[in-house]
Parts: C-alpha cells; sequence; structure tokens
C-alpha cells in the first residue's frame, strides 16, 4: 500500500479475498536442508503477476529491483541523495514513489514518447500540448482546447487522462499532417499529473550536459561489476550465509583496486567498451 496509495488491482484482489497462497502448500517442492530461500506464496503470486502484465523475467526482475534496494537502504537509514540507474528501472512510478517515499532523486534516461509524432521529430508530441491539471483542459500548439477529458484507468490499474479534440478544431488546421494521421481528431493518452509531470521533467533533464556528465558514473559502476564478474566471479559465493559472503565481497573489492592500482602504476590505457560477438558480426561488410 506505500508503494501504491491508490491501490492496483492485485491489492484490491488481496484485500478483497485473502491470501491466494501460503507457504506450507509448497513444502514437497523444497529440500529440508540448504539455504534459506524467498517465500515460495510470494514467488508464486509474482509469477502469475507477471505473466497477466505480459512481461519478461528481466522486466519483471526491474520492475521491482529499484523499489527493492531503496527499502533495504531505508531500513538502514542509509538513503541517498541520488540513485543512479539504467533505463528500465525509470518509469513514471518509480519517479514518484523514490521522491515521495524516500526523497529520492532517480536519475537515468527516461523513456522517450513512443508516438510517431514526437519520433519523427517534426509532429506534435505529448510534450507541445499545454495541459492544466486545475482546470481539467489542454490546448494544442495552435490554440485549440479540447472536447474531453476524462480520467480512466488502463489495463495495468494505472491512473490516466483520455484527452480529445473535436472535428471542428482538427479538421482545417494548417498543419494537421504534424498532428494526426488520419481522418480522426487527436487524442492523448497521459498520466497522472504527479507521473505525467516527471516524466517530462526526467526527458527534458537528460538532455542536459549536467545529467550527461552525472550519468557518466553508471558507466563506472557498470565496468566494476564487469571487472568484477570477470576476475573474481563475483556473482558466484564460495561460501553459505551471508556473513561469509559479504567478507567475500569486501574482498573482491579490495582485489579490484589492486588491480587497477596496478594498472594505473604501469600506465597501462583503460580499456574500451567491449562489443558482443553481434555487434561485431553486424560490423563484418558482406
Amino acid at each position: 500500500h506505500a508503494a501504491f496509495p491508490k491501490g492496483n488491482p492485485y491489492l484490491r484482489m488481496r484485500d478483497t479475498l485473502g491470501p491466494l497462497f501460503i507457504n506450507p502448500e509448497f513444502a514437497a517442492l523444497f529440500p529440508k536442508n540448504g539455504q534459506p530461500a524467498k517465500a515460495p506464496a510470494h514467488l508464486a503470486l509474482v509469477t502469475i503477476m507477471q505473466f497477466a502484465e505480459g512481461l519478461s523475467d528481466r522486466q519483471a526482475a526491474d520492475a521491482v529491483r529499484a523499489r527493492t534496494v531503496q527499502e533495504h537502504l531505508a531500513a538502514r537509514d542509509l538513503i541517498p541523495a541520488e540513485h543512479i540507474v539504467d533505463t528500465a528501472y525509470v518509469t513514471a512510478e518509480h519517479l514518484v514513489t523514490s521522491r515521495t517515499a524516500h526523497g529520492i532523486d532517480l536519475v537515468g534516461p527516461a523513456p522517450m514518447d513512443p508516438s510517431w509524432q514526437a519520433r519523427a521529430g517534426e509532429g506534435y508530441g505529448a510534450a507541445h500540448f499545454v495541459v492544466d491539471w486545475e482546470a481539467e483542459h489542454a490546448t494544442c500548439p495552435e490554440g485549440k482546447q479540447i472536447a474531453i477529458w476524462k480520467p480512466l484507468q488502463d489495463r495495468h490499474g494505472h491512473d490516466v487522462i483520455s484527452i480529445r479534440w473535436n472535428q471542428a478544431a482538427c479538421g482545417g488546421c494548417p498543419v494537421r499532417s504534424n498532428c494526426v494521421s488520419s481522418s480522426r481528431p487527436r487524442a492523448l493518452l497521459l498520466r497522472a499529473q504527479a507521473q505525467h509531470e516527471a516524466l517530462q521533467a526526467a526527458r527534458e533533464r537528460q538532455r542536459t550536459e549536467l545529467f550527461r556528465t552525472t550519468y557518466n558514473q553508471r558507466a563506472g559502476i557498470e565496468g566494476t561489476i564487469s571487472q568484477g564478474t570477470r576476475i573474481s566471479d563475483l556473482r558466484r559465493s564460495r561460501y553459505i550465509g551471508e556473513t561469509k559472503t559479504r567478507l567475500l565481497h569486501l574482498l573482491i573489492g579490495a582485489a579490484l583496486n589492486f588491480v587497477r592500482v596496478a594498472a594505473w602504476l604501469a600506465e597501462r590505457p583503460r580499456a574500451q567498451t567491449r562489443r558482443s560477438p553481434f555487434a561485431a558480426l553486424g560490423a563484418v561488410p558482406t
């Protein structure tokens, strides 16, 4: 409920119907000995939600990982001012909840407007329209007012606003080809005000030099993870238990520092970003 103060279909189902699964139902699937595992009832629910939303395994993991990291940091009183993430984590919901729940500025490449108007570079995307949220109306770049403002929920349970102009406003517009490609008048589907404004602000920020300078740190983070994985098998633990695994990670970090200092003393230049075999194959002339 803290992450979704207005609720969503899954919370409403849980509140109405009660728990769908309980852990003892999955006891036969797990060995009696071994490392602790995630609650199987939770995993079953996540899998069902993943299929209901049509998400891949990677998308499902990305959808919850940023929020989980921030909750763990909050529990340890280690909330940062900024959280630098890749584009999979930068959603309208994460931008808002990171700020409202934890006071964290989520920094990463925001997904661009997918409409053909925005992708064309010459058309009128959603950012070109002036929205007055209090008065519940919008104005197009040519000064025409909307005919319909209708709050809805999309198939994912998100609050959205359906905005439409009428034929009288759009029919004789001199720049109609920049706005619509059919005989119908223009329509927009916007997220709720907080999410819409957060997403637009993130898209504007990523065009600035300050964003590029800040986000360059992400390359260092990814490079460190890659180096740790290749040199020290970072993704696998040689020991059982979180305490020993944490010590292992600290030792790997110290080893990476040692390797980097040695490279600096030897005046070895930094390696360039590696190309994947598929990208390299694409560069081969035919």
